[in-house]
């Protein structure tokens, strides 16, 4: 997770502490930071790429079967079943 502020971090995303050395890691072996930023910039691109995929294999796949109308008469006659047992004195 990423830092913001001291002890505020940011769900779904790398630590700090990871993602730092390993941006002055590459800084170093390239001897650029621009090298850098374009391999963010790629890796961003990438990512967004593989986002639209998913959606439209999402888009792409048969609809799931409504369970609205089970899960309603399911309530419906649990609750019957529980008004209309008989009770034990």
């Amino acid at each position: 997770m990423r830092m913001l502020q001291p002890g505020i971090a940011v769900p779904g995303s790398l630590p700090l502490s990871l993602v730092q050395p390993l941006g002055g890691l590459m800084i170093a072996i390239f001897q650029s930071a621009a090298l850098v930023y374009i391999f963010d910039a790629a890796a961003g691109f990438v990512f967004v790429v593989l986002l639209l995929l998913i959606r439209e294999a999402l888009r792409q796949a048969p609809p799931l079967r409504s369970r609205e109308h089970t899960a309603l008469s399911s309530l419906v006659e649990g609750f019957l079943a529980f008004c209309v047992r008989p009770r034990s004195s």
